[in-house]
C-alpha cells in the first residue's frame, strides 16, 4: 500500500515577516501621533498643523520601508539587513539623544503634559518684565511662561521659535522612522539567507 506524502508545511518565516513589518508600521504611526508633547505656543495652531503633517510623513516613510523590505526579502542576504539595522540603529540613537538634549535646552514645562518652545533672545516686552525683579528673585522659565499665559510670541522672536520647533519635529520624525527601519531590518535579517541567491532550507 503506497504512502501518501504529507503536504509541505507552510513557510512560517514568510508569514511572520510581513506581519511584523505591518505591525511595526502601525505601532510607529500610532505612537508618533501621541508622544510629541511640545507646542509652539498656547495660542498657536501652526504647531498642530506641522505635527499632523509630520505624522503623515512618518506613516508614509515607514510604509515605504515596510514595502521595500517585503519586496527585497528574497533578493537581499543577511549582511545587507545587518548593515541596514546597524545604520538605522545608530541613526536612531543619535537622533534620540539629540532630541532629548535640545528638548531640555529649547523648551520649558508649561503644564504637566505640555512643554513650550522658548527662544534665545528675549523681546523688549520680556526684558522690561524681567527688569522689575531683583537679581536674586528672577523667575524660572516655567514661571515666566505662566505669567505670559504661554504666549511665547510675546517673549521671544516668532521666527526663532518656529525654527526650533521645526527642528525638533524633524528630529522626532527621524527617531521613529529610524526605529521602524531598525526593527524591520533585524526581523528580515534573522530570516535572510547568508548569501545572495541562497534559499533557507525548511525542515520536512
Amino acid at each position: 500500500m503506497s504512502r501518501t506524502s504529507d503536504p509541505s508545511p507552510p513557510d512560517v518565516k514568510a508569514l511572520w515577516k510581513p506581519i511584523l513589518a505591518v505591525s511595526t508600521w502601525i505601532a510607529v504611526t500610532f505612537c508618533a501621533n501621541f508622544s510629541f508633547a511640545i507646542k509652539l505656543s498656547s495660542v498657536s495652531d501652526l504647531d498642530s498643523t506641522v505635527l499632523a503633517c509630520a505624522n503623515v510623513l512618518v506613516a508614509l516613510i515607514t510604509g515605504f520601508i515596510t514595502l521595500f523590505a517585503y519586496r527585497a526579502s528574497e533578493r537581499k542576504a543577511r549582511p545587507f539587513w545587518t548593515r541596514l539595522a546597524l545604520v538605522s540603529g545608530g541613526l536612531f540613537l543619535l537622533a534620540f539623544f539629540s532630541f532629548m538634549i535640545l528638548r531640555s535646552l529649547w523648551t520649558c514645562q508649561y503644564t504637566q503634559e505640555v512643554r513650550l518652545v522658548i527662544g534665545l533672545s528675549p523681546t523688549a516686552d520680556l526684558l522690561s518684565y524681567l527688569a522689575t525683579f531683583d537679581a536674586s528673585q528672577t523667575p524660572t522659565c516655567s514661571e515666566l511662561l505662566a505669567d505670559y499665559a504661554g504666549v511665547t510670541e510675546r517673549m521671544y522672536a516668532p521666527t526663532a521659535l518656529i525654527a526650533r520647533f521645526a527642528s525638533l519635529v524633524v528630529i522626532f520624525l527621524v527617531i521613529w522612522c529610524a526605529l521602524a527601519c531598525a526593527v524591520i531590518s533585524i526581523a528580515y535579517g534573522l530570516a535572510a539567507p547568508t548569501r545572495p541567491g541562497e534559499r533557507l532550507s525548511h525542515a520536512p
